[in-house]
């Protein structure tokens, strides 16, 4: 085990040194950002968000008010 520690720091020990990178990236990809074709309602958000709070609380609520089943181990 040592000696593979050992290659990889030897490895590392010669690797060149990294290229600078120029100071402004351009993106590769052309994308363009748009509004979204039906605006997202208020009725729309409450649901989304409060299925996802559910989505999380139901099981952890699950899980502490059957706690001590879990910790017995027949």
């Amino acid at each position: 085990m040592s000696s593979a520690v050992f290659r990889g720091l030897a490895r590392l020990a010669r690797a060149p040194t990294p290229t600078p990178r120029p100071a402004a990236l351009t993106p590769r990809a052309g994308y363009t950002v748009k509004a979204a074709r039906s605006p997202v309602g208020t009725l729309e958000t409450f649901i989304g968000l409060g299925t996802i709070t559910v989505a999380m609380l139901v099981p952890a609520g699950f899980f502490l008010a059957n706690i001590e089943n879990f910790k017995k181990r027949d």
